[in-house]
């Protein structure tokens, strides 16, 4: 089988070929994605959004809830990412990694009921989004501020 392309064509697509792993560089760890503490701009940001939201909700400004139920969705992503203070207090290893995953999942939880919020504002139903809101995303934050909140 004859190749009709002339070599020195393909030799800079090989290279660029060869030198994609090099220039993407190594993939993170799960070490390197989470970040020590800081964790008070992203729960500050959750603590008002939640008040925001709710004033929203009762004057039915789906647009204003929107913008801010996207902004307490990347909050939560950014939190969860993050080690809570009161994972210091855990010394024993494998306690620490199951307060860690359970901090994560948590975290998950809530990202899931903003969510539901949100579906509910972008189909103008303004009823579904405060009961996803007092259902969903409240109780989270109550149980996780419990669990993982000095």
């Amino acid at each position: 089988m004859k190749c009709s392309t002339p070599l020195f064509l393909l030799a800079p697509l090989a290279l660029a070929a060869l030198s994609l792993p090099t220039f993407l560089g190594p993939p993170a760890s799960a070490a390197t994605q989470i970040v020590e503490g800081g964790l008070d701009e992203s729960m500050q940001t959750l603590q008002a959004g939640m008040k925001g939201l709710d004033k929203a909700l009762g004057k039915s400004e789906i647009g204003k809830a929107l913008e801010l139920v996207s902004g307490m969705q990347k909050a939560a992503h950014e939190a969860k990412h993050g080690i809570p203070e009161k994972a210091a207090t855990v010394t024993d290893a494998a306690e620490k990694a199951k307060f860690m995953s359970g901090y994560r999942l948590k975290l998950i939880e809530l990202e899931r009921g903003l969510l539901d919020v949100e579906a509910a504002l972008i189909e103008g139903k303004v009823e579904d989004a405060q009961k996803a809101l007092d259902t969903k995303v409240k109780p989270v934050k109550k149980s996780g501020h419990d669990a993982y909140k000095d």
